[in-house]
């Protein structure tokens, strides 16, 4: 029989190692479920469509509970929809703090310096959430062979930044 320190300190590593092997069956799983957005269904879903260049990523454990909340700031580059802003701040849940980490499947993840399009909802304290999770957010990469501007989807796909924008101007038309 192990003693109660010996069952604390297997009891950590065994729930660590639950939860990682939670996370790897439910993420394709919540990925499987989550309906695809078209183009439309982001553009009609937003309040605030931008491109902007992500400036900082900060998480911070929530005061009242065990949970995380990640802000990301964002500089905004070109704007589509919505008021007119020169940067967003987006909030939403897992990220990392201290010692503990947080993952929520279908939450997009950034990095400092990238530049995205991101389809946002806006909250009633004056924060954003990204709109259909990671759908909502379309990089902006710069195409090594032709050095042109091109997007990238979650599914992958890619196509010459200005045409992206020509379709999402259609769309909000």
């Amino acid at each position: 029989m192990l003693s109660s320190s010996a069952k604390e300190r297997w009891i950590t590593p065994a729930l660590f190692v639950f939860l990682g092997l939670e996370f790897m069956i439910s993420e394709p799983a919540a990925i499987a479920q989550s309906q695809r957005l078209s183009l439309e269904d982001l553009a009609k879903s937003a309040d605030v469509i931008v491109m902007g260049r992500i400036d900082k990523v900060s998480s911070q454990a929530t005061p009242n509970g065990p949970n995380i909340t990640t802000q990301i700031e964002v500089t905004v580059i070109e704007e589509w929809k919505g008021p007119r802003r020169s940067s967003v701040i987006i909030n939403q849940p897992g990220g990392s703090a201290g010692e503990l980490t947080q993952a929520v499947p279908g939450t997009p993840q950034f990095t400092v310096g990238e530049e995205t399009i991101l389809f946002l909802k806006g909250s009633r304290n004056g924060l954003y959430h990204v709109v259909g999770n990671r759908q909502g957010k379309i990089l902006v990469k710069t195409d090594p062979q032709t050095q042109e501007q091109i997007t990238q989807e979650l599914s992958g796909k890619t196509q010459p930044l200005d045409e992206f924008v020509k379709n999402l101007e259609r769309v909000l038309r």
